[in-house]
């Protein structure tokens, strides 16, 4: 049992905090804030496994792994691990058991710490490269930072060491209610004390922006978290109380909703729909519709 819980706590400190955790770049890898000597509680309803044949550890049966404010739950934790314990380039397993090389959540998965969540159906992270991938299995992926929200249907693949982060399959970012989604987006997130936050979003691939007020459409879209201003361009389109605007470039401020299109090389252009007055003797849409009502 103390070997399964000793690999256990680096699944919870590695996976469990690598989404909300920062990299120091003079290290070779993952570095997790913190005191490292908080004690790690692993709770599983059916036990934890030892697996020799196979090189892994399992706890079984709504899991959870907590380590101070970071905490991982899912169905099922994996950590396999090899016999070549002499690579010094990733952490090190208990006793002679050698590397931790793969860790993975497995049903229901959620990652939590103070002011950070991410969910999925499945977690998967590679030790040596430090990659993290979230998979969404149907039911989606949820990133949720302190100001904005990262979803996606498919995946959400996070390099602990570049600090960046790509959402694939009707990717969006929502702050407040408003909108920007592509097929495919890149976040790139800031080492702040406490945790990572979201810096920029490139989005491509059907970018789109909603607001309360308009909807636009554009090839390529650019997202400032910091400033809160989204950019869409190439043949961008706005949509507005049934006014048509497109041109080049548009730009929206996601914490007020102000939008506007701006200078670029073609023509911006409008087409304005009017309202049509209404004739003598004549119904109103707003009349007919509440025709017959009390």
């Amino acid at each position: 049992m103390r070997i399964a819980a000793h690999v256990l706590f680096l699944l919870v400190a590695l996976l469990g905090g690598l989404v909300f955790l920062p990299v120091h770049a003079q290290d070779p890898g993952l570095v997790v804030a913190g005191d490292d000597d908080a004690p790690v509680v692993i709770e599983a309803e059916n036990g934890l496994e030892w697996t020799r044949e196979q090189r892994r550890f399992v706890a079984r049966g709504h899991a959870t792994a907590v380590r101070g404010d970071a905490t991982l739950r899912a169905d099922t934790l994996f950590a396999f691990y090899d016999d070549d314990s002499h690579n010094r380039a990733v952490p090190q397993g208990a006793g002679s058991f050698g590397s931790i090389r793969l860790l993975e959540a497995h049903g229901s998965v959620v990652m939590t710490a103070p002011g950070r969540r991410a969910r999925g159906e499945k977690a998967v992270y590679d030790v040596v490269t430090g990659a993290l991938t979230l998979f969404g299995q149907g039911k989606g992926v949820v990133v949720t930072l302190p100001q904005d929200t990262i979803t996606a249907r498919d995946t959400v693949h996070y390099d602990s060491r570049s600090l960046v982060a790509t959402a694939k399959g009707d990717a969006r970012v929502v702050r407040q209610d408003r909108i920007m989604s592509a097929d495919t987006m890149v976040a790139r997130m800031g080492a702040a004390r406490g945790g990572n936050t979201l810096k920029t979003v490139d989005a491509t691939g059907n970018v789109r922006i909603v607001t309360p007020h308009e909807q636009g459409t554009g090839d390529r879209g650019h997202y400032d978290a910091v400033t809160g201003i989204a950019t869409l361009t190439g043949t961008v389109t706005l949509v507005r109380d049934g006014t048509i605007l497109t041109g080049n470039k548009a730009v929206f401020d996601m914490n007020t909703g102000v939008s506007r299109l701006v200078g670029g090389p073609g023509r911006a252009r409008a087409v304005l729909v009017p309202e049509k007055p209404v004739q003598d003797g004549q119904k109103s849409g707003s009349d007919e519709a509440s025709k017959g009502q009390p």
